[in-house]
C-alpha cells in the first residue's frame, strides 16, 4: 500500500500533463484555424471559473 500512496501523484501528474498536452496540440489550433476563437476562449474561461468554484466549495 506504500508504494501505490507514493506513486499515485506521479501517475496522475502524468496523466494531467498529456492531457494538456493534447489539449494544446490538438484542440486549441483546431478550435482557432476554424473560425471559433472567440468561442473557444469563452468556453476555456467559464471552465476554469467552474472549475475554480468547484474547487472552493469542495
Amino acid at each position: 500500500m506504500g508504494l501505490a500512496t507514493g506513486l499515485f501523484p506521479v501517475a496522475a501528474g502524468f496523466a494531467a500533463g498529456a492531457i494538456t498536452a493534447a489539449v494544446f496540440r490538438e484542440m486549441i489550433p483546431s478550435s482557432h484555424g476554424h473560425g471559433y476563437a472567440d468561442a473557444a476562449t469563452a468556453a476555456f474561461l467559464v471552465g476554469f471559473a467552474v472549475l475554480v468554484v468547484v474547487d472552493t466549495v469542495l
